[in-house]
């Protein structure tokens, strides 16, 4: 094998690694997003409960039965 035939090798090997380094860390960065989407809207629930409880809580004790 000649000399450049090598370094062809091996520019193909350092190519492909990095297609895989890029498509591990897409599917990654999917990952985080799907969990940051689902955390998210859970936060926002939680807050809504939280609103709703406190709005409940003041008219509870402004308008005691």
């Amino acid at each position: 094998m000649s000399v450049l035939a090598e370094l062809r090798s091996a520019m193909r090997q350092v190519d492909r690694g990095k297609s895989v380094k890029k498509e591990q860390r897409r599917k990654l960065d999917a990952q985080f997003k799907a969990k940051r989407q689902k955390n998210w809207k859970n936060f926002q629930v939680r807050n809504c409960q939280m609103i709703s409880w406190q709005l409940w809580m003041r008219q509870l004790y402004q308008n005691p039965k």
